[in-house]
């Protein structure tokens, strides 16, 4: 009980962290820019290491990738299937973090996973409508 406890606390003392600083308050504004940045580092660090494609052109098609998943996050089919995708990955994230943490207890995984889901999918939600009010 104890143990369960510790890591809930933990994970709201390092929510309330991340949320004061401002790098994760670009994070949770500017969602989408944030997913196509990480796609596109993915995509080219894929690129340079695991094929024979030169390390300036694996550079351009990171920076291809990124432009192209930003504006295609900003289309109502892309937006769904990107967001959706990324929403998914941070949310396994979190829960295999929670489930290492917790000594391999599924209920805390799944339990986290969910949480993280709703949050992430507000976030990706919410910078939708204020990318597209912007435009």
């Amino acid at each position: 009980m104890l143990s369960a406890f510790i890591i809930l606390f933990s994970i709201v003392a390092i929510v309330i962290l991340l949320i004061s600083t401002s790098f994760i308050g670009a994070f949770l504004g500017h969602i989408i820019l944030f997913d196509s940045a990480i796609s596109a580092v993915l995509i080219w660090a894929y690129c340079r290491n695991c094929t024979p494609i030169h390390n300036a052109l694996c550079l351009l098609i990171g920076i291809g990738v990124f432009f192209g998943l930003t504006f295609l996050q900003y289309t109502k089919f892309g937006f769904w299937i990107i967001g959706g995708a990324a929403t998914l990955f941070y949310a396994g994230m979190a829960g295999e973090i929670a489930y290492d943490a917790a000594g391999g207890d599924s209920i805390w995984k799944w339990v986290i996973f969910g949480i993280a889901f709703v949050f992430v999918g507000i976030l990706h939600l919410n910078a939708r409508e204020q990318g597209l009010s912007d435009l």
